[in-house]
């Protein structure tokens, strides 16, 4: 890989040369994939270049598969909270959910008209 990037840096027709390798290949897979092969190929074949000039040669030969992934630092297990959430955050308040009864509008209504009736009676 490091060959490669190195190859790309000092040799302006290396590239190319890489891509018409890779049309040829294309011709290998058939008349309706090779066209495939062959738009991906114009497609993307740049991108990929430029991303594989940016990458360490660790993190390719582990995206392509030549080698297993190292990981940095590995994943760490959650463990379950000690203490409520509200002693760890006072601005937080807990409480019960408000289970106040709710009266449909059309019978408050009535109930205030009644009871204005009633007042005037």
């Amino acid at each position: 890989v490091t060959d490669i990037q190195t190859a790309v840096r000092t040799n302006s027709t290396f590239v190319q040369g890489l891509v018409d390798h890779v049309k040829e290949e294309c011709d290998r897979l058939g008349p309706g994939m090779a066209d495939i092969c062959k738009n991906y190929l114009a497609q993307y074949s740049e991108i990929a270049v430029q991303m594989m000039m940016h990458m360490q040669p660790k993190e390719i030969s582990a995206l392509v598969g030549f080698c297993d992934e190292v990981k940095e630092s590995p994943m760490r297990t959650l463990d379950p909270a000690k203490e409520a959430s509200k002693n760890i955050l006072p601005a937080l308040e807990l409480t019960e959910p408000n289970k106040q009864q709710e009266i449909p509008a059309q019978t408050l209504i009535f109930c205030q008209v009644c009871q204005f009736v009633m007042r005037e009676v």
